[in-house]
């Protein structure tokens, strides 16, 4: 066969995707100075970088802490890491949003609020790694503030701050024209309403560990005064996810969101599996805490459960969007 013949009979899998095609056409067409394909590559270079300095940080303030109490110590730092899922899913949603569809693609509502959610919760620990004396001096039995060592906290700091601008200079993108879709059902808007019902919860349990007293600020995470208040940054982001979810209109089976649904599941299976280790594992006299403050600690537990249920039934399969991309409901 001719040479023409063989390059028309190359696999498909050579060829490249018209969702990348149109992607690349966008960065051209707007004079973007980096490929949206690239820009996708930042943002998941991004979330690996973040969990790595949260991981750090996370065994840094636990694990050093009376090392002794190894089990302890170690329920404590799977109970930080459950919000690796978050950090991961957020990411790669924005990441496949890019890199499918486009620059334009941020303008779009879900993407803007998931921008800002990972721009604040990444300023937020920023903050509290290069002042975790100050937000973890409070006296609970004992002082004992944390403190990081310092190329920890350049590190960190210069991590989440790197973060925390990519995706403030990723969400000023030009809204696209809105287009057309399907009105939602009953279903649809009632699954809608509990996830917005569940953001306005995961908001407020970060506002309360932030602002509230010790020890009510230990709730939801029960990671003590070393790290409550900084656990706040991924419960403000679980917030945003719940309300992209309710947003995209996809509670019940929308596949467009099927990222964010993933990391809310995960996130939340995990919380409610440490949670029956640590029953089963530990005396209840290590955390005095959550004596203290038991009605608010079973109330978090129903919240996580209900979040688990609602962010599950919004992974339920259907046809997805092109690369999980969030685009937003008609107004």
């Amino acid at each position: 066969s001719s040479l023409p013949t063989r390059a028309l009979a190359a696999p498909p899998l050579l060829r490249p995707a018209p969702a990348a095609i149109r992607a690349s056409a966008s960065s051209a067409a707007n004079g973007e100075l980096i490929s949206a394909h690239a820009a996708a590559r930042m943002y998941r270079l991004l979330g690996g970088a973040t969990s790595a300095a949260w991981v750090c940080c996370s065994v840094a303030a636990l694990a050093t802490y009376k090392p002794h109490r190894v089990l302890h110590n170690a329920i404590g730092v799977a109970q930080a890491c459950t919000a690796l899922p978050l950090v991961w899913t957020t990411t790669e949603s924005l990441a496949r949003t890019v890199a499918d569809n486009g620059w334009e693609a941020l303008g779009d509502a879900q993407p803007r609020s998931l921008n800002l959610g990972l721009a604040a919760a990444s300023a937020w620990c920023a903050v509290t790694a290069a002042a975790a004396p100050a937000f973890t001096a409070a006296v609970v039995r004992t002082s004992d503030p944390v403190r990081y060592p310092m190329p920890l906290v350049v590190a960190a700091c210069a991590v989440h701050a790197a973060t925390a601008l990519w995706s403030l200079l990723a969400r000023r993108r030009p809204r696209p024209a809105p287009s057309h879709r399907d009105e939602p059902t009953a279903a649809t808007r009632g699954e809608g309403l509990s996830l917005r019902l569940l953001a306005l919860t995961f908001g407020g349990f970060s506002a309360c560990a932030i602002f509230a007293p010790f020890p009510l600020a230990t709730v939801p995470s029960l990671l003590g005064k070393r790290l409550a208040r900084a656990f706040a940054a991924w419960l403000g982001l679980a917030a945003v996810s719940l309300h992209a979810l309710s947003r995209a209109g996809v509670a019940g089976g929308g596949g467009s969101a099927g990222p964010l649904a993933d990391g809310l599941a995960l996130h939340a299976a995990s919380h409610l599996a440490v949670a029956v280790a640590r029953a089963a594992l530990e005396s209840p006299a290590l955390y005095p805490a959550a004596m203290a403050c038991r009605p608010a600690v079973a109330a978090s537990l129903l919240a996580y459960a209900l979040a688990w249920r609602a962010s599950s039934r919004a992974r339920a399969p259907c046809a997805p969007a092109a690369g999980g991309a969030i685009r937003s409901p008609p107004p």
